[in-house]
């Protein structure tokens, strides 16, 4: 039996959100991927500072056939998965001009309270150490 361990050359960090009040989850989700995703993309600091960038979307479908099943899940949107060297990188792409005052913030120029939820509850962000048993 092998030994797996936490990975020292990647960290995450997930963040939860909910959609902001009086869109659709479809409106959430197209202006997510048609929008903000290409707005991180044209960020030098993102695409420097991050290795893996992905958008979960949550399929409302899938969600209710595992609620019948007696599991608990979520009333959450999405899930962003930042992957990088490390979660330094991470902060410091979370601190920079781009997210604290342009385009992919929650600022007056950000793009986030275009979609975003901007109750605390409702953005939870979640810092993580990885151990991959498989991939394949």
């Amino acid at each position: 039996m092998s030994s797996t361990s936490l990975r020292t050359d990647r960290v995450r960090v997930i963040v939860l959100s909910k959609r902001k009040e009086g869109i659709t989850k479809e409106e959430f989700s197209n202006h997510w991927l048609g929008v903000h995703g290409p707005l991180a993309m044209e960020s030098k600091i993102f695409t420097e500072k991050i290795l893996k960038y992905e958008q979960l979307h949550v399929n409302d479908a899938a969600n209710s056939l595992l609620s019948s099943l007696g599991l608990t899940t979520g009333d959450w949107d999405g899930v962003g998965l930042f992957e990088a060297k490390s979660f330094d990188d991470i902060i410091e792409l979370f601190k920079s001009e781009d997210f604290v005052k342009g385009p992919l913030g929650s600022g007056p120029h950000g793009d986030c309270p275009n979609f975003v939820s901007a109750a605390p509850q409702d953005f939870i962000v979640i810092p993580l150490d990885v151990a991959t048993f498989f991939d394949k």
